[in-house]
């Protein structure tokens, strides 16, 4: 409540357009449920598209996402120490903050592009269909 009083934190309203509000951020967060294993995030990506370092927990996709002490910080899922930690590490770190956020944008724009990903399709499909003369390897 005090973060929300201080205007350091907000809730906005279900529905509404985020990319003008991330695109204000410094740093993008994603603490999930560490019970639940979701995939790849599409939040995630978009943080890092948008040039923000991210905080993420460790589960799901987010290891394939995110490289720790490079593209932003993967921690224990549930720790909230270690999130706070990691904020007061950028705020006390601003040329970090831009540092990573360049090297999540760029991880973004040459692994996980339309292009990229529609190729790996393509070559899955034609692995199925036996066209393909190498075997694909998919991610475990």
């Amino acid at each position: 409540k005090d973060l929300i009083d201080m205007d350091v934190v907000a809730f906005y309203e279900p529905g509404i357009e985020v990319l003008p509000i991330v695109l204000q951020s410094h740093v993008g967060v994603l603490m999930t449920n560490p019970t639940i294993e979701e995939g790849c995030s599409n939040s995630i990506m978009e943080y890092m598209a948008c040039g923000l370092p991210v905080i993420c927990g460790n589960s799901g996709g987010n290891r394939e996402l995110v490289i720790d002490g490079e593209t932003g910080y993967i921690i224990p899922s549930g720790d909230v120490q270690a999130l706070v930690d990691k904020l007061q590490y950028f705020i006390d770190h601003p040329e970090q903050v831009a540092v990573m956020g360049r090297q999540g944008r760029n991880r973004i724009l040459q692994e996980f592009s339309i292009e990229r990903m529609v190729e790996g399709f393509i070559r899955v499909y034609k692995e199925c269909l036996g066209l393909c003369k190498y075997p694909v390897q998919l991610a475990s």
